[in-house]
């Protein structure tokens, strides 16, 4: 933050237009730009509130306040004033994550009158700047806000100061310290704009966002997340908003201002087939036991090749649709419904910033209670249009030999209709083999946050133990002290067994061993830093999406094998192969955290 100079006015109760038609003729030599009706309104808009001044304009540069100041005798009830200004010096980093602060709106200021808001007043509208503006729970002492100062001055008929009667100087606010590692969040934004420009230019002009997250699997504190395209917090006007020539940072597609990371929910692709695992050795599938790939599973989802006799760790290290597909018949749909939502998929994972998406975990029940809302209101419909049909037929009869076949008419149709009822209800609300086909690979209704998929990642590494992410470590005032400090927040030790997740930390290091699908990108890392992980393609179902030709590039994982420290998730949206996508972003913010040297 920084201190700015701005141009006030009094609301004297008088009519002030000449002054204030001289205030904008001296601004015009300046190239500024108002009007004696834009001051005007916004001294309606203060209401009754006469006793406060009123911006005109904010972040004057001195020159206009030496104007205004040598002048103040030509422009009774105009003054500057003051005021804290917030500016983001590394301009769009962790954007997404920090927010931004335009004026306090009138439905705000209704809210939290009771703080001593005013209209005009910094009011953080987004991010961490909105979270700790005002803390619900009503702990102010710990809100980047801080306290007015007080200064009470008698005044003449002018309104000009005489004498100050009393002074009451002002609190700063807090810092909030945050868990995030500043390089490694600027390597991680610089790696998702590099590789999604490469995979528009070599794969699918489409690529044109992405997001990623890592976290302390030890803890749940967040390292870096990111949201490509980036938002920049100072694009935001405090008087006037986004500017227009930025709209583009709420239009669709691209929308720079959603937060990827965590509004956004995606098909995991092959990400999930380790729940899939878990799920099937849960349920008594030895992770030695093969499934025979000869290119595709009886009707199921092909496989890109036919890879033979596979057990758990090779499928998972080859990504065979076929192994999954086979052994989610043997654990059930249900049972890969409880998995999932054991790791945290479906459900939001409590972090602070507002806006979180839950997904979805796919099972009969999920799919019975949807669809069959869906297709009794479709059917409600159709019988009350037959019956008008038939109303206005009958009414319009000119016999009743004509009423008679109409209405036998009309109970055909309708006995019709009941039985096309029947046969959408049982299709479209029963769970089907293809349905456990397409949730065991992540497709299908599968949908869930880059954050969540961290978070699974983390959970796997760490043995079991699902925490709450968190961005933010402690809340320091001016002096240094530490006024709060926050702890990491265990969710569940999940329900699976040790030895499941010991087998399925092993798949997943085969992933980054030879023959696995991610080796290129870690082969060059040390022995002791070895990677775990798993890509992922998968169709993404956005509109104008083509299922044959654009894939999200998709990888989890975490590091070192033994001992994790690290476990990140990453998106590019129509990138491709996650190998030659989404890996690759999580390559080079892994070379960055554990300092190992670039390579292609």
């Amino acid at each position: 933050s920084y201190a700015a100079y701005s141009i006030v006015t009094a609301n004297l109760g008088r009519n002030m237009d000449d002054v204030y038609q001289h205030l904008v003729n001296l601004l015009a030599d300046f190239d500024v730009e108002i009007s004696v009706e834009q001051i005007n309104d916004a001294i309606k808009a203060q209401g009754l509130r006469r006793y406060e001044s009123v911006p005109i304009l904010r972040d004057v540069p001195f020159e206009l306040v030496t104007l205004i100041k040598e002048r103040q005798e030509e422009l009774p009830g105009i003054d500057i004033e003051i005021e804290p200004r917030r500016v983001y010096p590394n301009s769009g980093l962790a954007g997404h994550i920090l927010g931004y602060v335009m004026q306090i709106n009138s439905n705000q200021l209704e809210n939290y009158r009771q703080y001593d808001y005013r209209m005009g007043d910094p009011f953080g509208q987004a991010g961490l700047e909105r979270v700790f503006e005002f803390v619900e729970n009503g702990e102010q002492e710990i809100g980047l806000r801080g306290q007015k100062g007080v200064r009470q001055v008698e005044v003449n008929v002018a309104n000009r100061p005489i004498r100050e009667l009393l002074t009451i100087p002002s609190v700063p606010g807090n810092n909030v310290k945050l868990t995030i590692d500043f390089d490694l969040q600027r390597v991680m934004e610089d790696a998702l704009a590099s590789v999604i420009a490469q995979r528009a230019e070599v794969d699918n002009p489409k690529a044109a966002a992405g997001a990623a997250v890592a976290i302390d699997p030890r803890t749940g504190a967040i390292l870096a997340m990111a949201s490509y395209p980036s938002m920049d917090p100072n694009d935001y006007d405090f008087i006037n908003g986004l500017p227009a020539e930025r709209q583009e940072y709420y239009s669709t597609p691209i929308s720079p201002g959603l937060n990827r990371a965590m509004q956004g929910s995606y098909a995991p692709g092959s990400t999930f087939k380790m729940i899939t695992g878990m799920a099937a050795l849960e349920a008594g599938v030895l992770p030695t036991q093969t499934v025979n790939c000869t290119g595709g599973y009886p009707g199921g989802i092909r496989c890109l090749q036919a890879h033979g006799p596979s057990d758990y760790y090779r499928a998972l290290a080859v990504s065979c649709n076929t192994y999954f597909q086979a052994v989610a018949l043997r654990a059930g749909a249900d049972k890969m419904a409880e998995v999932a939502r054991e790791f945290g998929l479906g459900e939001k994972t409590g972090i602070i910033l507002q806006g979180e998406q839950a997904g979805i975990v796919p099972s009969p029940t999920w799919k019975l209670e949807l669809n069959s809302t869906i297709i009794d209101r479709r059917y409600a419909t159709r019988y009350e249009n037959l019956d008008q049909e038939y109303e206005e037929l009958i009414a319009n009869a000119e016999s009743e030999k004509e009423k008679e076949q109409l209405l036998k008419d009309k109970d055909r149709r309708r006995k019709a209709l009941e039985a096309q009822y029947r046969i959408d209800y049982n299709f479209h609300t029963r769970w089907q083999d293809f349905d456990t086909f397409n949730t065991s690979i992540g497709q299908g209704s599968n949908n869930y946050t880059i954050l969540q998929l961290a978070n699974l990642a983390a959970t796997i590494g760490n043995g079991g133990y699902l925490y709450e992410p968190y961005l933010v470590d402690s809340i320091i005032d001016q002096s240094g002290k530490e006024v709060k400090k926050f702890e990491p927040e265990l969710v569940r030790e999940v329900n699976v067994s040790k030895e499941t997740i010991e087998h399925t930390k092993k798949a997943m290091l085969a992933v980054a061993q030879p023959g696995g699908s991610a080796y290129r990108r870690f082969a060059h890392f040390p022995e002791e830093i070895q990677v775990a992980g798993k890509t992922g393609t998968s169709q993404s179902g956005r509109p104008g999406t083509d299922l044959k030709e654009d894939f999200d590039g998709l990888f989890v994982g975490f590091a070192p094998y033994d001992n994790p420290e690290i476990a990140i998730a990453v998106i590019v949206e129509y990138g491709g192969s996650g190998s030659l996508s989404a890996a690759v972003v999580s390559q080079m913010v892994l070379e960055e955290y554990f300092g190992v040297n670039r390579t292609n």
